[in-house]
């Protein structure tokens, strides 16, 4: 899936109970990734990753709502 070359998902399915996903995004900012039972946010779990003092940061979210993701601690 590709959204004018900017923002490109890669999946491969590796087993019949796993896909391996990859996003490659073109960003100064942030990019995120989510996936949901309902096609919606709410209740996604979502990957997003972010630079921060010239590292990369990855973290495991939760979407409760239409809103800022929280920090997935389960």
């Amino acid at each position: 899936i590709s959204l004018r070359g900017t923002y490109v998902v890669y999946w491969l399915k590796t087993s019949n109970t796993t896909v391996e996903f990859a996003v490659a995004a073109e960003t100064n900012g942030w990019v995120g990734f989510g996936i949901s039972h309902s096609a919606s946010m709410v209740g996604a779990d979502i990957v997003m990753a972010f630079s921060q003092s010239g590292n990369i940061v990855v973290r495991d979210m939760f979407a409760e709502d239409f809103a800022t993701p929280i920090v997935d601690t389960t």
